[in-house]
């Protein structure tokens, strides 16, 4: 086997123990070398972490340099991903290390419009005080208050409203 390729294996590994949480296993593979890998949806061993939840491993791999900002497939970044399952401490972590809190996947929407969408008024709240944009329009002119409000999600509503989402605002529909 060449170098290329047992390269190449130990990053596959990576992705899988990246996948299930196996810290152990993660810090044994960095060391080996292995280099970051995609998914076939263009996902990271950081974006893959920051889904499942796996904080432990998340802070591995942020220490071994992962690029916080990559975009998969779908232009989601791993703060996307940790949003969209509401794991505020990854979310906090990712914020941290200093990720980009606006932006955009390929509908337009940021991590705070995932937030409100699935009504983690938590996370809203975590990515509010970091900064993040509340007036952020997604491709259907949605801002992440129409995305609360279409979905009854009362308390991101109101933590929308008091760091100043403007109700107001229309989107592409006229709403």
């Amino acid at each position: 086997m060449s170098q290329q390729d047992a390269v190449a294996a130990l990053s596959e590994r990576l992705l899988v123990a990246a996948y299930k949480g196996q810290t152990e296993n993660v810090v044994q593979l960095i060391n080996k070398g292995a280099r970051v890998a995609v998914t076939k949806h263009g996902r990271t061993p950081l974006h893959l972490a920051a889904n499942k939840g796996h904080l432990p491993v998340v802070q591995i791999l942020l220490k071994a340099g992962c690029d916080l900002d990559v975009q998969d497939d779908g232009d989601q970044t791993a703060l996307h991903r940790a949003t969209v399952v509401g794991n505020t401490e990854i979310i906090a972590a990712l914020i941290h290390e200093g990720c980009a809190l606006d932006r955009q996947d390929k509908d337009g929407n940021t991590a705070l419009h995932e937030a409100s969408w699935h009504g983690f008024s938590q996370s809203a709240k975590l990515l509010i005080k970091a900064g993040a944009n509340v007036l952020a329009k997604n491709k259907a002119g949605n801002t992440a208050l129409h995305l609360a409000c279409q979905n009854s999600h009362s308390q991101s509503t109101r933590v929308l409203l008091l760091a100043g989402s403007r109700a107001d605002l229309k989107n592409n529909a006229g709403d």
